[in-house]
């Protein structure tokens, strides 16, 4: 792990205006419903933002599902020392609204701002600060969909890594990252396998879960509240033998999976933390190679 005089003022460049327009943006497809046309839209946007910021290495990961063709979108940060160790960061990008009585995804919105908007607006904002800093691993930024439906997404993509004999350090999940507990201290959910997942616990977990508290009290406002991994896209990676781990929120969140999942259910203010905490974690793990980020 890197400790690093440069992440203070490299975590500040995360910026509360691009979080608050991405997930704008996003929640204005008014659906991104898996089988639904707006969540293809979604997803040639999410790869656009990727190219715009600058990244030569943006493809789509192709799987089935129901019949219907779907696409996970990946994008690769080449390491500069290390590269055959790879970090992930990821979050669905589909949204649902199965909470909600006689919705029917063909007709009806769900919006989906908190879950995962949000996750996905850090991870874009992730991607924009690092992109001009050489990292020792690489460091792969993945939107996954049929997240709603069984994780279908993150499944085919953890099967992939597995068949490929990926050397996959660590999998950080980003899932409804936009409503905080009460202040003054807010609390955010790290997710990590206990020892009572199907395989046993992975010992990396808890070195990496002491890197993000580390990051959290040095980078944020944030504390760390501990929790068993929960159903997300961290899961198949932690069952395929991967050190994964989860980020959520801390507050009980009134609107998941129904249509009042909107924009202004979100404190842009808890997502600007939680994205500063992920980005100081990444550095720390994944290290600088540029002679003017040397590690002190």
């Amino acid at each position: 792990m890197i400790q690093n005089k440069n992440i203070p003022a490299i975590v500040k460049e995360v910026s509360l205006t691009d979080i608050k327009s991405n997930i704008r943006h996003l929640t204005d497809y008014s659906t991104r419903f898996t089988f639904s046309d707006k969540a293809i839209l979604a997803r040639e946007w999410i790869y656009d933002q990727f190219s715009k910021l600058g990244y030569s290495d943006v493809t789509y990961q192709d799987f089935i599902l129901c019949d219907s063709l779907q696409k996970n979108i990946v994008c690769t940060k080449q390491g500069k020392g290390e590269s055959d160790k790879i970090l992930i960061l990821c979050a669905h990008y589909d949204s649902i609204v199965k909470s909600t009585v006689g919705w029917d995804w063909q007709t009806c919105p769900a919006p989906g701002a908190n879950d995962n908007a949000s996750g996905v607006a850090a991870m874009i904002e992730t991607a924009r600060i690092l992109k001009n800093i050489d990292m020792n691993y690489t460091i792969r930024f993945i939107a996954f969909t049929g997240e709603e439906q069984n994780l279908w997404g993150s499944r085919a993509y953890a099967d992939h890594a597995l068949s490929n004999n990926m050397n996959i350090v660590l999998v950080i999940n980003l899932d409804e990252i936009g409503y905080p507990d009460v202040k003054p201290e807010w609390k955010v959910i790290i997710g990590e396998d206990q020892g009572n997942q199907d395989p046993p616990g992975n010992t990396d977990t808890k070195k990496f879960v002491e890197v993000i508290k580390q990051a959290a009290s040095a980078y944020t406002n944030l504390t760390i509240k501990l929790l068993d991994l929960w159903r997300s896209d961290h899961m198949p990676f932690n069952s395929a033998g991967f050190t994964a781990i989860g980020v959520c929120q801390a507050g009980k969140y009134p609107h998941t999976h129904e249509v009042t999942d909107t924009y202004d259910n979100i404190d842009i203010d808890y997502v600007v933390e939680v994205t500063r905490m992920t980005a100081a974690t990444i550095i720390k793990v994944a290290g600088i190679t540029q002679k003017k980020y040397d590690p002190v």
